[in-house]
């Protein structure tokens, strides 16, 4: 009987823990809290302070979440705050003070190890993003060290529509205007046969790719459908965390055969007419 109740116990005690993760989309402001020191190379340009300061004093209600960040929309539909997922990048320290086996000890180094170089990749990648496609990402603030800037104030509400007030200068975010994903906009422009509308944003993801290559820097998930929008009608890059610099890529026949992979799968989803329009406009880089 005891060991009945036990795994009664157990079994409610997984149920709920599920349950409040279901109902919490796994959010927690400690999620997005860090005890990072200062990182010169974190540092990135200079931002519009009273657009930020005005964009932060909405508040900010949960919007979605990413595999490295919380979204949360502001009041009037044009912004995007994201907060980064820190729990398990500082998970190995939690342990390093403790009398472990040193099998265990090499195990939580080596997962110290790999988490140091997957963030310094990560926030090298916003930097990036920050300093050289600013414009063309719809970034307002990478904010990768942490300041004391009272303006950086907001108040976000959570999935289970709690309020928190936060002190963003005390953490690591990202502050973006919110674009429309392209395969919606897109699949939107056909279903009206505006196809002339539809035929100029193709051009401006081919485009858009291609001048990101000629600065040198590579997107290493170059995904249309999930990491590009469009914003007061023009193709930005939404998701920025796969930036990385590489002088190869301004090469011609390299980006020339990188655009031809990133836009295989468009060119899948798209009907006849502007798939032939998408084959015609590489044909015409090539030349």
């Amino acid at each position: 009987m005891r060991y009945i109740k036990f795994f009664i116990l157990v079994f409610i005690v997984w149920h709920a823990a599920h349950f409040c993760r279901e109902k919490t989309a796994g959010f927690t402001v400690l999620r997005t809290e860090s005890n990072f020191s200062y990182h010169p190379e974190w540092e990135t340009n200079d931002y519009d302070r009273d657009e930020v300061e005005k964009a932060l004093a909405q508040k900010f209600t949960y919007f979605n979440k990413g595999g490295q960040s919380f979204v949360f929309l502001s009041e009037d539909n044009k912004y995007v705050l994201k907060l980064f997922k820190l729990d398990r990048r500082s998970m190995p320290y939690q342990f390093s003070g403790l009398p472990l086996p040193s099998f265990a000890r090499n195990y939580f180094k080596k997962k110290e190890t790999k988490l140091a170089l997957n963030l310094q990749r990560d926030f090298n990648s916003y930097r990036i993003a920050f300093n050289e496609l600013k414009d063309e990402s719809g970034l307002l603030l990478v904010h990768l060290n942490k300041t004391h800037e009272p303006y950086l104030e907001t108040t976000i509400i959570d999935p289970l529509h709690i309020s928190h007030k936060l002190d963003l200068g005390k953490m690591e975010f990202i502050l973006q205007r919110k674009a429309e994903n392209i395969y919606p906009h897109l699949d939107s422009l056909i279903k009206n046969q505006e196809m002339d509308k539809a035929k100029l944003l193709i051009s401006d993801i081919i485009s858009s790719i291609i001048h990101r290559s000629k600065k040198g820097i590579v997107d290493e998930d170059a995904v249309i459908h999930r990491n590009f929008g469009v914003l007061d009608g023009k193709v930005i890059f939404i998701d920025v965390g796969r930036f990385a610099k590489d002088m190869g890529r301004t090469r011609k026949e390299t980006y020339l055969h990188d655009l031809s992979l990133i836009t295989k799968r468009l060119h899948d989803h798209l009907p006849s007419e502007l798939a032939r329009y998408l084959k015609e406009k590489l044909d015409e880089e090539k030349n």
